[in-house]
């Protein structure tokens, strides 16, 4: 190695410094995957599918509970956000495709930049959103310096300010534009840098959500003797609408009544066939850490009937993974038995 070093470069050095190379347990997770490419799944015993299909594992269960369930909604509200739509399995297409069930259509998942409407991100974004222009109309209203207002402490915008270490809303905007983090930045160049540098635009605002939640509901567990702030509450109502409306685009309109669920498929054209499903006799099964807290679940239910949209039942999953393969256990107990 040294003397390669000595060895002269016929190419001059580069001005900028290179990332880190990967390190070895990157290498070992790619080898991992390379080697299971070799191994084809072994249907029914291996399914890979998107998370939200952990979501309907329920759905037999609910099923059997109530006789005119037959279609669930899985949706995703947590750090991101996404939504999808699924049906039991007929009769016929048990041998084909087993007892999952099996997925109809699928909204949202774009990532931060492009949608997780309802989740973590967006719940950051609207919250710096809504202070602003809340900045906005207090200088409109004539207030000469409303960076200097006295907020209660528990209020948003004493919150976001404080987490930020600036004195006016104003001062945000700066904040939140900076650049993005360096790769190439070593412990000695961290010391220089203000604390929003060292982390992602992303992380700024998504970051902020457990903030929002406590200014509005007094705590992540929505107890607590602080009212809540109106601002927040506001900020938490929109971002519960958005997800409602996302779970919207998977239901048949109210105006339709209990209907016909989706065709399964055998003999129908799907180019034809209405995949929404109605609400009224469908199961709704929620995960993601915003909607496990109870009183942001319950602003996205009431933004679901506000449209017409209420579930013959509602469930909430802590643990999607437990939940799905509790849901493939009962499904290949079920196969033994036939």
């Amino acid at each position: 190695e040294a003397a390669l070093i000595a060895l002269p470069s016929s190419h001059p050095a580069a001005a900028q410094t290179l990332p880190p190379s990967p390190s070895a347990q990157i290498f070992a997770v790619a080898s991992l995957g390379a080697r299971c490419l070799a191994f084809p799944p072994t249907a029914p015993r291996l399914r890979i599918a998107n998370d939200t299909a952990l979501l309907a594992a329920p759905l037999p269960e609910a099923a059997a509970r109530l006789s005119t369930v037959r279609t669930c909604v899985g949706a995703v509200g947590g750090t991101g956000s996404v939504a999808a739509s699924f049906r039991l399995p007929d009769a016929e297409e048990v041998e084909v495709v087993g007892y999952a069930p099996q997925e109809l259509a699928r909204v949202g998942g774009w990532g931060w930049i492009l949608g997780d409407e309802g989740g973590g991100f967006h719940v950051g974004r609207e919250a710096i959103r809504h202070l602003l222009r809340a900045h906005e109309l207090a200088v409109l209203r004539g207030v000469s310096n409303p960076g200097q207002l006295v907020d209660h402490p528990d209020s948003l915008r004493a919150r976001v300010l404080a987490h930020f270490g600036v004195a006016s809303v104003h001062e945000l905007l700066t904040l939140l534009h900076d650049p993005d983090p360096l790769e190439t930045i070593g412990d000695a160049g961290t010391t220089a840098l203000p604390a929003h540098r060292l982390i992602t635009r992303e992380k700024r605002l998504s970051q902020l959500s457990p903030l929002v939640f406590r200014a509005a509901f007094g705590g992540l567990e929505g107890s607590g003797s602080f009212v809540g702030d109106p601002l927040a509450l506001s900020v938490l109502r929109a971002t519960a609408a958005e997800l409602a409306e996302q779970i919207a685009l998977l239901l048949s309109p109210p105006s339709s009544g209990s209907g016909s669920s989706p065709s399964s498929g055998s003999g129908s054209s799907p180019s034809s066939s209405d995949l929404r499903v109605p609400a009224v006799t469908s199961l709704l099964v929620l995960g993601g850490s915003l909607v496990g807290v109870p009183a942001y679940r319950t602003l996205v239910l009431d933004a679901l009937a506000e449209r017409g949209h209420v579930f013959a039942c509602v469930e909430y999953v802590a643990d999607a993974a437990e939940a799905g393969a509790r849901g493939l256990v009962a499904q290949f107990a079920s196969k033994r038995l036939d």
